[in-house]
């Protein structure tokens, strides 16, 4: 990798110092937007769903907004991206618990 970079003229310590400052922009960046929503994985979203533990469900596109039961706190929004959902998709979005109550959807 040395002999690459040194064929295209670009030095190791630049590389590095421009993968650090991306990384710090992003952290940066999406800490300042200050919007109160917690990120998470589409896999503890849906996690989250089959547990019972969502009462509300959001989606614009691909991003699904959601609210924990009990949770009234903005620490309780949480925000994922998955895949665009079609309402047939997105009825299948219960607990696996039949007692358990559905999320209400809202989908735009």
């Amino acid at each position: 990798m040395r002999t690459f970079l040194s064929c295209v003229g670009v030095s190791i310590a630049s590389v590095i110092a421009t993968v650090a400052f991306f990384l710090l922009y992003a952290t940066v960046h999406d800490a300042g937007r200050g919007d109160g929503k917690t990120r998470v994985a589409f896999s503890e979203f849906l996690a989250e769903v089959e547990s019972g533990r969502v009462d509300e469900i959001h989606v614009v596109g691909r991003i699904y907004t959601y609210r924990e039961r009990g949770g009234e706190s903005r620490n309780a929004t949480r925000e994922t991206v998955g895949p665009k959902a079609d309402m047939p998709a997105l009825k299948t979005l219960r607990p696996i618990d039949p007692s358990l109550p559905p999320p209400n959807i809202d989908a735009r």
